[in-house]
C-alpha cells in the first residue's frame, strides 16, 4: 500500500521501512546537528517545530514564516489569501 505521502516526498513504506529510522532517533539527531543560533525558515514552520516539539530559544534562536510574505489581502472576503510555495515558486 501506497502512503499518501509517497507523491509528494517520494518516500515508499518499503524504503522507509529499510532505511528509516524511529522518531525518537530522528529527533535526537536533529537535536544535535541543529545549531541553537539557528533561524528556521518555512511555510508555516511554527507548526512543523511544535510537531517536533522543538522550543524557541532552547533548540532553535526563532522562525521565519514565509508565510507572512506572499500572502494577499481578498477585500472581497475581508481576509487573506495564503499560497503554497510551489504556487508561489512557479509565479516567481
Amino acid at each position: 500500500m501506497t502512503s499518501c505521502l509517497t507523491p509528494l516526498t517520494g518516500l515508499t513504506p518499503q524504503h522507509i521501512e529499510a532505511h528509516g529510522t524511529s522518531l525518537e532517533v530522528a529527533l535526537l539527531t536533529l537535536r544535535a546537528a541543529l545549531p541553537k543560533h539557528a533561524y528556521l525558515v518555512g511555510q508555516n514552520i511554527r507548526k512543523d517545530t511544535e510537531w517536533l516539539e522543538l522550543e524557541e530559544g532552547v533548540d532553535f534562536a526563532g522562525c521565519i514564516d514565509l508565510a507572512g510574505l506572499t500572502r494577499v489581502f481578498n477585500p472581497k472576503y475581508s481576509s487573506y489569501t495564503h499560497f503554497g510555495l510551489d504556487h508561489v515558486a512557479t509565479a516567481w
